[in-house]
């Protein structure tokens, strides 16, 4: 699939699970919120996140919250946020970028804009990446915020900054929803397995293994 691709102008990556191994930690981390908050079970909790893996923060908070029947205001949502930003930013000090990442960052960045579109609250991402030092790599990191969250309101961005079309950008990401969201938006996209199962549909995109397969393919333009 990823041979058929038409040309690709940009190159966006989703962050969790896909460039910085965090998917250890975060599931963890809602269960102990929801835990503390609410008194829900912590397991069952990181079940659900799992399952809206890819989903804007407040979007997977708010399904969590009405799956347990509890307030789902802005109020609630942004306490829940702010805790859960804290613990992860605690956990990210532990945490470190996917082998395969920083050499084809360099690659690729020297050669096409990269971005990030991220589901992770603003301010936790852009303190995360800064911390791995690849700040300098991508053109802009999207985090999610109310009225800006990952898909279509990030993709829009690029392509006025870009001055592109939604086909002529490329999504990486590591999860079912990322398939949904690339589709939904317009944009092309790329699966990177990360060792889940492959349930990518023929429609979704290609599959890869190893991030740095990225720099042989041969559908991708450099910038002029």
């Amino acid at each position: 699939m990823v041979n058929k691709m038409n040309t690709i102008k940009v190159i966006v990556f989703d962050w969790d699970g896909t460039l910085f191994d965090s998917m250890g930690y975060k599931p963890v981390n809602a269960g102990r919120v929801f835990a503390e908050e609410f008194h829900c079970p912590h397991d069952e909790v990181k079940a659900l996140l799992l399952k809206h893996s890819g989903l804007p923060r407040r979007t997977i908070f708010k399904k969590i919250c009405e799956h347990y029947s509890l307030p789902v205001d802005n109020k609630t949502l942004e306490g829940l946020s702010q805790k859960f930003t804290e613990y992860n930013i605690e956990s990210a000090k532990k945490s470190a970028l996917h082998p395969d990442v920083l050499e084809t960052l360099q690659v690729l960045s020297g050669k096409w804009p990269l971005y990030i579109s991220s589901a992770s609250a603003a301010d936790e991402l852009a303190r995360v990446v800064d911390s791995c030092g690849i700040a300098g790599l991508f053109k802009e990191v999207f985090g999610s915020s109310p009225g800006f969250e990952k898909g279509a309101g990030h993709f829009n961005r690029i392509c006025e900054a870009q001055g592109c079309q939604a086909s002529d950008i490329l999504f990486v990401g590591d999860d079912e929803q990322d398939a949904v969201i690339a589709k939904s938006s317009g944009v092309r996209f790329v699966r990177i397995l990360r060792g889940k199962k492959d349930t990518t549909r023929d429609d979704d995109g290609g599959v890869i293994s190893d991030l740095k397969m990225l720099m042989t393919l041969k559908n991708l333009v450099p910038s002029s």
